[in-house]
C-alpha cells in the first residue's frame, strides 16, 4: 500500500497518502482547479493515468467554461457522475447545510479520518473558488505550554489540534510565491470557511 502512516503515540497521528498527492497534477492552469482535480480523483479511483485533456472530452465542459469560471458545486457532481458512466455521485459531505449542530463536528472529524484512510474514497475541498484535494491529516494533543523544560508535560490529551493536509495544484499564489505541492490547513479554520461562505464544502467520492 503505498501509503505513509506513522502514529508516534495513540495521542499523535499524522496520516499522507502519498499515492494520492503523487497524481495532483502541476504546474496548475489558472481557473483549472476543477479539472485538474476530477482528473486526479478519477484517476485515483480507477488506478489510471487519464489526461485532462480527455477527462474534459468525456465530461462535456469546455475550456472557456473553465476560464470563465463557470464551475461549481452542482458541476462537479453531475461532471463526475457522468465521467463514471453513472457510477459514482459525488455527495457534499459537509456544508452550511449540515452544519447546524456544532457539537457534532468532532463526529464528522472522525468520519473524515476514515475516509481519507480509505483506498475507495476521496475528499474534496471546495475553499471559496479554489477545489483542492484532501490527502492527509494530523492530530496532535494541544499544546498547553511551550516551555520545553517542564519534561514535556506541557499537553492536554483531552484536547485535540486537527489539520487536514491539502494537495495544492497551484504553483503560485497572488503574491507570486512558490507553493509546496501540500499545505495544512487548521480544521477550525475549514470549519469557518464554511460557515462564512454557502459555496464552501467537503465533496466525498466513493468508488464501492
Amino acid at each position: 500500500m503505498d501509503k505513509f502512516y506513522n502514529n508516534y503515540t495513540k495521542n499523535y497521528k499524522r496520516f499522507i497518502d502519498n499515492k494520492l498527492l503523487n497524481l495532483c497534477l502541476r504546474p496548475h492552469i489558472n481557473k483549472y482547479c476543477a479539472l485538474f482535480s476530477m482528473t486526479t480523483i478519477y484517476n485515483y479511483l480507477y488506478n489510471l493515468y487519464i489526461l485532462p485533456n480527455d477527462i474534459l472530452s468525456k465530461i462535456g465542459w469546455t475550456h472557456d467554461v473553465l476560464v470563465n469560471g463557470k464551475i461549481g458545486n452542482r458541476s462537479i457532481i453531475n461532471g463526475f457522475y457522468k465521467l463514471s458512466e453513472k457510477k459514482i455521485k459525488p455527495e457534499i459531505l459537509l456544508s452550511q447545510d449540515n452544519l447546524d449542530n456544532l457539537d457534532n463536528l468532532d463526529n464528522y472529524w472522525e468520519k473524515i479520518k476514515e475516509y481519507i484512510l480509505s483506498e475507495k474514497t476521496v475528499l474534496l475541498y471546495h475553499e471559496h473558488g479554489h477545489y483542492t484535494i484532501i490527502c492527509g491529516f494530523i492530530e496532535e494533543p494541544y499544546i498547553i505550554t511551550d516551555d520545553i523544560n517542564n519534561n514535556f508535560n506541557n499537553i492536554d490529551t483531552s484536547k485535540k489540534n486537527k489539520w487536514l493536509i491539502i494537495s495544492e495544484h497551484r504553483c503560485k499564489n497572488e503574491n507570486d510565491i512558490n507553493n509546496g505541492i501540500f499545505r495544512q490547513i487548521n480544521w477550525n479554520n475549514i470549519i469557518n470557511e464554511i460557515i462564512k461562505h454557502k459555496i464552501a464544502c467537503i465533496f466525498l467520492f466513493i468508488n464501492s
